[in-house]
């Protein structure tokens, strides 16, 4: 007898056919899937109110973010240009050390002038208020002028006087005239095996445009009040010197040069034994590094790193407690156009006026220890 299994149930649709709906209905049948579309359907083009919106909003777009970056460029230069107004003269790293404190070096290069003064004033300011160890007059000038040149070494006998600090004198290639000068009350001088120094005195110079004005036919006039009838004298661009000009101007030389003769003997009175031997020395001639020391204007021939030991010795250190050496720097001058990389086309042309001023300025004879 076979047994088979137990009935469907009588709801059970038979096989093939769809479900039966409990009420009775059949189930519907599933809806066709919608024909595959091979060519999509483009977004329609934009109107021409939207065209113009865009492109308005690109624009506007494109200005603010130049409006943005020309505000912080402009805001870095302008940070910048402050700074080197405002900045003065820094320090900057030349060599390491292990001892304590620091040496300074400050360097005196080219034609002395205000702006040199400027420079020197303002950096032992600074070394007021932040004390090194010990300065270096680092000295590589022919001399300049004699106002400015004066001045230099009234603040650095004074910063000394102040603060008890030792000043060094250090010369490169070239330490003359004015270059001597300012570095006459060092407490010692060392000059390099090459350096051109001395030329211990002063000049001047100045310039009369008589011949040329002859040349192209021009008649100048000057008038002198009838109270200073020595107005004219050395102090007349249009005519040729006399020998009461060049007396005029002698006169004033010769008082700067003994102003110079007694710098140097108190800058060196410990090695010049009397005025006189300055005075002897203060001929105008030139001296190498060798001649120098033996005539007792400089007391060593080396380097700036000979000076470097000095100064470390001088401020009662030994070699092994050598400090960090610093060298001051100018404030950087910053120009827009330096910044943007432009050069000028070319000088502007020159008015009547400038004209006058060059004039007197080449008439007024200038003193210089050079």
């Amino acid at each position: 007898m076979n047994e088979t299994g137990p009935p469907p149930p009588a709801d059970t649709p038979p096989p093939g056919r769809p479900p039966v709906d409990p009420t009775g209905a059949m189930s519907p049948p599933s809806p066709p899937s919608p024909p595959f579309n091979v060519y999509p359907q483009m977004p329609a083009p934009p109107s021409a109110g939207q065209r113009v919106g865009r492109i308005l909003g690109w624009s506007l777009t494109g200005f603010l973010l130049t409006c943005l970056i020309g505000s912080i460029v402009l805001n870095i230069y302008l940070a910048l240009f402050v700074g080197s107004l405002t900045g003065g003269p820094h320090e900057t790293a030349y060599e390491s050390g292990a001892g304590p404190g620091r040496i300074v070096i400050l360097p005196i290069v080219g034609f002395i002038d205000g702006r040199s003064h400027s420079f020197v004033r303002k950096s032992l300011a600074m070394l007021r208020q932040n004390r090194p160890t010990a300065v270096i007059l680092r000295v590589d000038s022919g001399g300049g002028l004699v106002s400015p040149s004066d001045r230099i070494l009234g603040e650095i006998t004074r910063f000394k006087q102040d603060t008890g600090i030792p000043v060094v004198g250090s010369f490169g290639g070239l330490a003359a005239s004015g270059g001597y000068y300012v570095a006459a009350q060092c407490d010692w001088i060392v000059a390099e095996t090459t350096c051109t120094t001395g030329s211990l005195g002063v000049m001047a110079s100045a310039f009369t445009v008589e011949r040329l004005l002859d040349k192209i036919g021009v008649t100048p006039e000057v008038a002198i009040a009838t109270g200073s009838p020595h107005k004219d004298v050395a102090n007349n661009v249009f005519r040729s010197w006399t020998e009461a000009d060049r007396s005029k101007l002698r006169a004033q030389l010769d008082h700067a040069h003994d102003r110079f003769v007694d710098a140097v003997f108190e800058g060196r009175k410990a090695h010049l034994e009397t005025r006189e031997r300055a005075v002897e020395l203060a001929n105008g001639d030139i001296y190498t590094s060798m001649q120098a020391v033996e005539l007792k204007l400089v007391d060593q021939v080396g380097y700036l790193h000979d000076a470097i030991d000095k100064a470390t010795a001088l401020a009662g250190l030994s070699e092994s407690e050598r400090p960090a050496v610093n060298v001051i720097e100018p404030a950087a001058r910053i120009g827009l156009m330096n910044m943007l990389g432009r050069r000028s086309s070319g000088p502007a042309p020159l008015t009547g006026e400038q004209l006058r001023r060059i004039l007197v300025e080449l008439n007024a004879p200038r003193l210089e220890y050079r």
